[in-house]
């Protein structure tokens, strides 16, 4: 809202220089030809305010002044392109603009609280505790803050995070393996082997679990297919 009405300000003045500038041209010229001496510039500066706001029409009425056809011609081109053009253009440029900020105000609240709450996520490290072991971790973090070295310090938060998210994370990786990762028959997933009193494997806590279970499980017949085809080619 502000750029445009800048840019509406800026464009208002360039006009209004413009039309000052003519009016003391012509001033000059018809001073030069011996008439009547004219107004000053400060006066013309005063008469085209006047008409730009709609206040008085002085300077319509000494138009012939400047000159007989080209003066009233100038000053009510003026007045309508400042008093009528601009004005309306201003208003309707500002209520546009006004009506797209309010039917975005929902989405501009949400997102200006999306970034607080991340900012906030980012600069506080006792947001990764849950309460009430946030406290806990506040009593014992910040007087190791005062012994620790930021190295050891940061070790130590990290294993503090690891041993207290470790239950939860657990649980949750116990119930996508077996209740996300079945197969449509009901059997697990993969070619690993669990036991049934205890099927779990702790390959997924290392990288390279995955990759071991890509070597592990057996390809398509169409790939081992191709596979021969080349095999036979070269």
């Amino acid at each position: 809202m502000m750029r445009d009405f800048t840019v509406l300000t800026l464009l208002a003045i360039w006009c209004f220089a413009g039309f000052f500038l003519s009016m003391k041209w012509l001033l000059d010229v018809s001073n030069h030809n011996g008439s009547r001496d004219g107004p000053d510039p400060a006066t013309i500066s005063k008469w085209m305010l006047w008409i730009w706001f709609g206040l008085d029409g002085t300077g319509i009425e000494r138009s012939v002044d400047f000159h007989l056809v080209l003066g009233p011609s100038l000053m009510i081109a003026f007045a309508f392109l400042g008093n009528t053009l601009f004005l309306t253009i201003l208003v309707s440029m500002l209520t546009n603009t006004f009506s797209k900020i309010v039917a975005n105000a929902t989405a501009e609240i949400h997102f200006r609280r999306a970034v607080l709450t991340f900012e906030g996520v980012k600069s506080d490290s006792i947001f990764a505790y849950r309460p009430p072991f946030n406290v806990v971790a506040l009593l014992i973090l910040l007087p190791l803050k005062l012994l620790l070295s930021p190295r050891w310090f940061h070790s130590v938060n990290v294993a503090m995070i690891r041993i207290h998210n470790a239950p939860i994370l657990l649980l949750i990786g116990f119930y996508e393996r077996h209740q996300l990762w079945r197969a449509p028959n009901g059997q697990p997933r993969g070619p690993s082997k669990r036991s049934k009193l205890f099927p779990w494997t702790f390959s997924g806590f290392s990288p390279h679990g995955d990759i071991q279970a890509v070597f592990e499980t057996d390809p398509p017949e169409a790939i081992l297919g191709k596979t021969v085809e080349v095999d036979l080619l070269t």
